[in-house]
């Protein structure tokens, strides 16, 4: 007697593997999709924190009198002048440059820079927001972009302390999906003023 298989016992095998494949990817499809899904948003919770972290970092240096914040008309613009540390009489040590933040609405990027142009270390030094707007027209070259096509809005404001900071990110997630969208609103207390 031969040993080996029929060919019947060979098609059904073969039919048998195939429904069991195709059950397997009928059931893998959707967690793909929901992988990344979960790509999308947790990239764009992450990108909301670092960006958030980094201008709350920046602006804890400062006290009120060192903070340019943006108007109704230039929405974008955000100007920090940060205490670095206090002299042994009480004074408070000005740093020796700005730091100067740009969001720009249509390719939805914040940038920033750090600028030593006319600041006056025993004093706060407040630019007006257009001579902010020409800084980075004219970038020195400490102009860094901290986000590229993904901040959609940004806001900061706030006549009473503390400022509120609003964010609203927006990542496009593979797989033909929606945008992923995050809003994240924080509140940001000032350092103490020297007046």
């Amino acid at each position: 007697m031969k040993r080996g298989f029929t060919f019947l016992e060979v098609c059904l095998g073969g039919t048998l593997s195939l429904l069991l494949g195709l059950i397997m990817l009928w059931a893998l499809i959707p967690v793909l999709r929901y992988s990344a899904w979960g790509y999308g948003r947790a990239e764009v919770v992450q990108a909301s924190a670092l960006l958030s972290s980094r201008l709350s970092a920046d602006l804890s240096t400062a006290p009120p009198e060192g903070i340019i914040l943006p108007d109704a008309s230039d929405k974008g613009l955000l100007g920090i002048h940060g205490i670095t540390g206090v002299t042994d009489t009480g004074v408070a040590v000005w740093a020796k440059s700005l730091i100067l933040y740009r969001w720009d609405a249509p390719s939805a990027s914040i940038s920033r820079m750090e600028w030593d142009q006319g600041v006056v270390p025993d004093h706060p030094t407040v630019l007006p927001l257009q001579q902010i707007r020409n800084c980075f027209a004219h970038p020195n070259g400490s102009l860094r972009r901290l986000s590229q096509g993904i901040v959609k809005e940004f806001s900061l404001s706030g006549t009473n302390l503390p400022l509120k900071l609003h964010l609203l990110i927006e990542v496009q997630v593979p797989g033909g999906r929606p945008p992923e969208r995050y809003a994240h609103d924080q509140q940001i207390y000032l350092r103490n003023g020297t007046r």
